[in-house]
């Protein structure tokens, strides 16, 4: 079966105090890969003595293998996770970005579904007598 992901999103709503539109977007229903293809990153905001999540990225096949979900571990700061918050100014600049995070989900699906289709490896025997595949 072909890997595959749903990616929903709450329409745009108005922020006032941030003079903002939020857009919350959600992977949902993965096939065969995981749903959490947002990566955030953990930062301490000195000014509020807390740590800050922030989104950085989708990610790429081998960010899925290297980061941990749900929350960061000793190793760095960044994390996967599952839902990520978008704000911009306008309606039309948060469509926009949804629109490349739309493109940059599918682009690691494809990926995702190219390196299944890769031909096993071939292992060569080096030897004297000359060069054996088996």
């Amino acid at each position: 079966m072909a890997k595959s992901i749903q990616i929903s999103k709450r329409e745009a709503v108005w922020v006032p105090h941030t003079q903002s539109h939020r857009m919350i977007v959600k992977t949902a229903n993965p096939e065969e890969m995981s749903g959490e293809v947002f990566i955030k990153q953990r930062l301490k905001n000195f000014a509020q003595d807390s740590w800050d999540d922030r989104f950085v990225a989708i990610c790429t096949p081998v960010q899925l293998e290297d980061f941990p979900t749900g929350s960061p571990d000793a190793r760095s700061s960044y994390y996967r996770t599952d839902e990520i918050e978008l704000i911009a100014r306008t309606p039309e600049e948060l469509n926009r970005i949804f629109d490349s995070l739309l493109y940059e989900v599918e682009k690691l699906v494809i990926d995702l579904n190219a390196m299944a289709d890769l031909a096993p490896a071939q292992i060569y025997n080096v030897t004297p007598q000359g060069t054996i595949l088996t």
